[in-house]
């Protein structure tokens, strides 16, 4: 009985650090589906919302051209929500809901953080740039079709993924207070 109680505590503790749930919202105007995914890390409540675009047979090089600025999705804008302050690389952003874009390149991508919301994917506005973090970028072991966002624990934070096609970019965040 003794190892049924410790399993539950310890689901329990690991249920207060990290919890998902995704939800389909939609199929948007290019057909893709539309996804939330609600996200418990540390405390910290987040929720991406955003399109899936599928690689269709395009080439990685056609879909994340290197140097120019990219939609995180399909169709309206991605969006991410948390309510806790948190840091993304050496970049405090406050509570609140902003839209993500990206921008690739040969070795590492950059995911930027706009404060500007409810605009169409392709619409980007540098002037409402509230950050730039640097991603690593690896090779995936096999393809993705389907865009994908995610978010996992890891340490104090958690580790924010798109993956598309062969390339998995990923940056670190954590809710303020936790890393000390």
């Amino acid at each position: 009985m003794r190892l049924g109680i410790g399993a539950v505590v310890i689901v329990g503790c690991l249920a207060a650090v990290f919890a998902q749930k995704t939800t389909p919202l939609k199929v948007g105007a290019n057909g893709s589906p539309h996804v939330r995914s609600e996200y418990t890390i540390q405390g910290a409540k987040i929720t991406l919302e955003y399109g899936r675009p599928s690689v269709k047979g395009r080439s990685m090089a056609e879909l994340t051209p290197e140097g120019k600025v990219i939609p995180f999705g399909d169709d309206q804008a991605t969006t991410i929500t948390f309510d806790k302050a948190l840091m993304f690389g050496m970049r405090h952003i406050e509570p609140g809901k902003y839209t993500l874009y990206a921008e690739p390149g040969a070795d590492e991508w950059h995911l930027i953080i706009s404060k500007q919301t409810g605009q169409p994917a392709s619409e980007f506005h540098e002037d409402q740039n509230v950050a730039r973090i640097p991603m690593e970028v690896a090779a995936l072991p096999s393809p993705v079709e389907q865009f994908t966002l995610t978010i996992e624990p890891k340490g104090k934070g958690g580790m924010l993924y798109a993956d598309w096609g062969t390339r998995r970019a990923s940056t670190f965040f954590y809710p303020m207070g936790e890393m000390k």
